[in-house]
C-alpha cells in the first residue's frame, strides 16, 4: 500500500504548548515537535513561524536514520557473513583467517561459535590466527560496557573498534577460563534449533591483524562463511536498548558521515541533517569541543515513515525493527519496555496507558536534549511524531504530548505485537564451504 502523508509541525521555539499545558505546566522548553498523519496528503502546516526544516541536536533517534539507511542499502533480510580461511601447516596446525563483514554484534558467542566449527572441521591447534580490517569484536558488544563504557571515553571515532583493541579482546576472551565451557552458547544455539557443541579443544599460539591485502590464499587453503540473524533482528535490538557500539559500528560500515550526507542528499534532506556518527552519542572533533548529530524534526519523522513504507514492501512492519512501548522482550530491558524489574535500567517513563502496544518509538537523550520519536497507531490513522526537548521533565511533557495524539484521534488501537526474544544465530548460520566458488570466481 502507498502511503501518503499529512505534516503537521508543532515546532514551538520556547515552552509546552497544547494538549492543555501552558508554558507553566512543565516549566519546560520544546525544541522541536512535529507529526505526519498517514493518508492525508502532503499538505505542510506550521506553528508561531517557526522554520519546519531547521536542526536540533536529536540524541538516540539518531538511530532511526542510521536504521533507514541500512534497510534502504542492505534489506531487512541482509545477513552479514564472516569468511574464515583454513591453511594446514606440516605440523599438524593450522593458519586461520577471519576475513570480517562488518558484523557489529561479533562478540564472544559468536568467537566460541566460530571455534566450534573449526573443532569439528579437525582444527585443534592454530598457529596463527589472523583477522582484516573488516572485522569487528569486542567480547560483549551488547552489554553496557560496549554501549557506554571505554569507547565513549573519548567519543566515537569512525574506525573504532581499533585493530589493537580488537586484538586485546580476542587474546582475552581466548584466555577465558571458562572460554572452552559451551554451556551458555548450547543455550542460545537451542534456540535456533542448532545442536550442542562439545566443550572446545583449541589451542591459538598467536594473534595478529592481517589486512584484506596481505592475506593470500593458497591450493591448501579451504574457506568457509558463517552468517548472523537477518539484519531486521538485529536493528531491533540495536534500537531496543538504544546500543551506541552496534550503531556506530553499521554506520561506518554503511559508508560513514560523507556517504551518509551523499543519502540524504538523494532524498533532498541534505540541509536537514549534519551526523557525525550513527548513534547521537558525541565526538570530540579538530579544536577538542563536542559534537552531536543534528536533524530537523520533519527529516526524522519523515524518515520514520519512508522507513515503515519500505518495510512493508518487504513484508515487513516498523516494530520489526524498533520497540513496542510496553512490550518486554524477554532480554535486557528498554527504556520502554513492559518488564516487571524494570527498575533495574533506570524506569519506564513512556509505559503508560495509551501509549502502551500501541506506539512503536525510539527514545533519545543526551546533555541537552530528550526526545522520542515513534508511530502511534488510532483509531482514524497511524500518526509519525517526534518530539524534542531541553532536558529536565522533558519526559513527562512528551508523554503528554503524544496522550494528547492518541485523545485527539479517537484513541489507540492495539498492535496485537507478540514479544520474541533476541536471537543472533539461525539454523543456516555455522560453516558453509566456499572453496570451489572462491576459486572460480
Amino acid at each position: 500500500m502507498t502511503k501518503l502523508f499529512h505534516l503537521v509541525v508543532l515546532f514551538v521555539a520556547t515552552f509546552l504548548i497544547g494538549a492543555g499545558f501552558g508554558p507553566l505546566a512543565y516549566g519546560q522548553s520544546m525544541k522541536a515537535g512535529c507529526f505526519l498523519i498517514d493518508g492525508q496528503g502532503h499538505e505542510l502546516e506550521e506553528a508561531n513561524g517557526t522554520d519546519a526544516h531547521k536542526q536540533v541536536v536529536i540524541a538516540s533517534t539518531s538511530k532511526v536514520l542510521t536504521t533507514f539507511w541500512a534497510i534502504k542499502k542492505l534489506g531487512p533480510d541482509f545477513r552479514f557473513q564472516t569468511r574464515v580461511h583454513i591453511t594446514p601447516l606440516a605440523d599438524n596446525s593450522y593458519d586461520v583467517h577471519i576475513q570480517g563483514g562488518g558484523d557489529p554484534f561479533f562478540g564472544l558467542s559468536q568467537l566460541q561459535f566460530l571455534m566450534s566449527e573449526l573443532n569439528s572441521a579437525g582444527v585443534q591447534v592454530i598457529h596463527q590466527l589472523s583477522f582484516d580490517e573488516n572485522f569487528k569484536y569486542l567480547t560483549d558488544p551488547r552489554s553496557s560496557p560496549a554501549t557506554n563504557g571505554v569507547l565513549e571515553s573519548h567519543g566515537w571515532r569512525q574506525g573504532d573498534p581499533s585493530v589493537s583493541l580488537i586484538q586485546s579482546e580476542i587474546v582475552q576472551s581466548l584466555n577465558r577460563s571458562s572460554f572452552s565451557n559451551m554451556s551458555k552458547l548450547n543455550a542460545e544455539l537451542a534456540q535456533a534449533q542448532i545442536p550442542a557443541r562439545n566443550n572446545l579443544s583449541i589451542k591459538v599460539l598467536r594473534t595478529i591483524p592481517l589486512g584484506q591485502d596481505q592475506f593470500q590464499i593458497t591450493p591448501e587453503t579451504k574457506s568457509f562463511k558463517m552468517q548472523s540473524n537477518a539484519l531486521s533482528v538485529l536493528l531491533k535490538d540495536m534500537n531496543r536498548v538504544s546500543n551506541n557500539y552496534i550503531s556506530n559500528v553499521l554506520f561506518d560500515d554503511l559508508g560513514g558521515p560523507q556517504a551518509f550526507e551523499s543519502f540524504y542528499q538523494s532524498l533532498g534532506l541534505k540541509d536537514e541533517v549534519d551526523f557525525v556518527n550513527g548513534s547521537g552519542m558525541w565526538i570530540i572533533n579538530d579544536r577538542g569541543q563536542k559534537e552531536y548529530n543534528q536533524a530537523s524534526c520533519n527529516a526524522v519523522v519523515s524518515t520514520l515513515a519512508l522507513l515503515d513504507q519500505i518495510l512493508e514492501k518487504k513484508q515487513h512492519d516498523l516494530q520489526d525493527v524498533m520497540a513496542v512501548i510496553g512490550i518486554y522482550e524477554g532480554n535486557e530491558c528498554s527504556t520502554m519496555d513492559g518488564d516487571p524489574n524494570r527498575h533495574k535500567c533506570g524506569g519506564v517513563p513512556y509505559n503508560v496507558d495509551p501509549l502502551i502496544g500501541a506506539t512503536v518509538a525510539k527514545t533519545g537523550s543526551v546533555a541537552m536534549t530528550t526526545a522520542l520519536t515513534g508511530r502511534l497507531s488510532t483509531n482514524q490513522a497511524d500518526i509519525y511524531f517526534g518530539y524534542f526537548y531541553a532536558p529536565g521533565s522533558a519526559r513527562e511533557a512528551i508523554t503528554a504530548q503524544v496522550k494528547d495524539l492518541a485523545k485527539t484521534y479517537s484513541g489507540t488501537k492495539d498492535l496485537n505485537y507478540q514479544p520474541k526474544p533476541f536471537q543472533y544465530f539461525q539454523k543456516d548460520s555455522g560453516f558453509v564451504n566456499i572453496t570451489n566458488s572462491l576459486r572460480n570466481s
